[in-house]
């Protein structure tokens, strides 16, 4: 594994920490410049929620439902009301805050593959400066960066072979946000190659019951709340919620019968990945963990109905941990990055590059193809004319 050379510039223990400093205010400035703008989401959802929990005390009001979001969200929204501010403010600004930790923790993932204060600080920065984080968190308000960071963190620790600690902060994830499920097949395909423990699997529950035991406490039925994720599946009836996926060439309709189909199809493709990936012997190599641990975070989105623009996010930052391994193959974290950042603009600022947007879905469908091949050929997979790359131990 080569070592990133650090700039000479970098190298001076004075310039250093002042050049970190200068570029952590300048990304909190991009925040605070971004922390008017209003959207959709805030003015049908998240203001109307928070005003609710207000009026009713805070907490106390945790005691019915209010919104779709699990408690542990709105634990953070209850403990907001109680602070002075305009409350689109009082949103955004732990979302930011998160922002940092995801930076953290993207160095973290990105050391264990290219080590080096250039490539690490280089990948801090670059989560703070990439914009679908700051537009996610500044822009829109939302906590994607919340079960995104628990998912980075899951990683670490299966690369580490920390079993209890992958599915506890995989538990996290899932407690936050149903979308953690994208990053499941990857979990289970670990699970079958006997490097996580199947009784560690009890910790997802275990967080999950433990996140809604006060909710409960205060008085909302339990039963509902350990089914607030079967609802909110039924939320959007739509099949493309603007994402250029699959389902972008049947445009924003809804049909049931498509939707179930659409479900069973992606499910039946991600078995028929994992058998094949489960039956070869290969060396499972951190390559292999980054590669595969990518495909899934983009396939799932890829596939499934009813996906909003943002549910590429995930993707989108271990797409940075595969470009510091693989500079090489930008193109795909760099086609994904730019489709997410431009279905984020469209929602947050009306502009609106997918027009048409099936070209989009064919361009994100012919590099998730190429990711496929980089993942086969990890596997010792060989290619008609092409001999298979060797896979690289660590």
């Amino acid at each position: 594994m080569k070592l990133c050379k650090t700039p000479a510039f970098l190298q001076d223990d004075t310039l250093r920490p002042a050049f970190y400093v200068l570029l952590t205010a300048l990304a909190v400035l991009l925040r605070l410049s971004l922390l008017p703008v209003s959207n959709g989401d805030y003015t049908m959802f998240l203001h109307p929620w928070f005003q609710e929990i207000q009026l009713a005390g805070g907490f106390p009001a945790l005691a019915e439902p209010v919104g779709d979001y699990t408690p542990a969200y709105l634990y953070l929204l209850a403990f907001l009301t109680y602070l002075p501010g305009y409350d689109l403010y009082l949103i955004k600004l732990p979302s930011c805050a998160v922002d940092f930790l995801l930076a953290f923790l993207v160095m973290r993932v990105v050391r264990e593959f290219r080590p080096g204060p250039f490539s690490e600080m280089g990948a801090f920065f670059l989560v703070l400066f990439f914009p679908p984080v700051f537009l996610n968190s500044a822009g829109w308000g939302q906590c994607d960066g919340f079960y995104i960071s628990a998912l980075t963190a899951c990683f670490l620790s299966c690369l580490h072979g920390k079993s209890n600690r992958a599915m506890l902060a995989f538990g996290v994830a899932f407690m936050l946000k149903l979308q953690a499920v994208f990053f499941a097949p990857f979990l289970l395909l670990l699970l079958l190659k006997r490097r996580l423990t199947w009784r560690s699997v009890l910790l997802v529950p275990a967080v999950y019951v433990a996140s809604i035991v006060p909710a409960a406490l205060l008085g909302r039925d339990f039963g509902e709340l350990l089914t607030i994720y079967f609802r909110q599946t039924g939320t959007y009836p739509q099949l493309c919620m603007g994402i250029p996926n699959l389902y972008a060439f049947l445009g924003d309709q809804a049909n049931e019968f498509v939707s179930r189909a659409g479900v069973l199809l992606a499910g039946a493709i991600v078995v028929f990945v994992l058998f094949f990936l489960v039956v070869r012997t290969y060396p499972l190599t951190k390559e292999f963990y980054l590669t595969a641990a990518f495909f899934f975070l983009f396939l799932v989105p890829y596939l499934l109905p009813h996906m909003h623009e943002r549910y590429f996010m995930p993707a989108d930052i271990f797409g940075l941990f595969y470009l510091f391994r693989y500079p090489k193959r930008f193109y795909i974290p760099l086609v994904l990055a730019v489709v997410d950042t431009l279905g984020q603009a469209n929602f947050l600022f009306g502009i609106d590059p997918y027009n048409p947007i099936q070209p989009m879905s064919l361009l994100v469908l012919l590099v998730l193809v190429l990711l496929f091949g980089f993942l086969l050929s990890e596997t010792g997979a060989k290619f008609p004319g092409k001999r298979a790359e060797k896979p690289q131990h660590t």
